[in-house]
């Protein structure tokens, strides 16, 4: 519901979202596993959300580089990106992990 632009806060909070970069092979394993639709599917779902003015599309990081992520995530405690599982700290709250039958990779 979050990456479909259908929920913009949990509990009463405002969240940011993040994605990595279109040509990012963890933005599309994410968006085909949990969506089942192409990051190109994606933005043209977003475009006609984003005109409609039901949506704000979430911000596109400029790499898919950890230590951006970091960086994102650590100036924007609001902030929800999809990382891989390896990538997690005990400094991060998870919202959802993939079990092992849809792993990202």
């Amino acid at each position: 519901m979050l990456y479909r632009g259908l929920i913009s806060n949990i509990n009463g909070q405002t969240i940011t979202l993040a994605d990595l970069p279109l040509n990012s092979k963890i933005r599309e394993s994410f968006y085909l596993t949990l969506l089942g639709k192409t990051p190109s599917q994606m933005q043209a779902l977003r475009a006609r959300q984003n005109f409609s003015g039901r949506h704000i599309p979430p911000y596109e990081l400029s790499s898919s580089n950890k230590k951006l992520i970091q960086k994102w995530l650590s100036n924007n405690p609001e902030g929800i990106i999809y990382i891989p599982k390896e990538w997690q700290t005990s400094d991060l709250r998870v919202v959802y992990q993939f079990d092992s039958e849809e792993e990202v990779e």
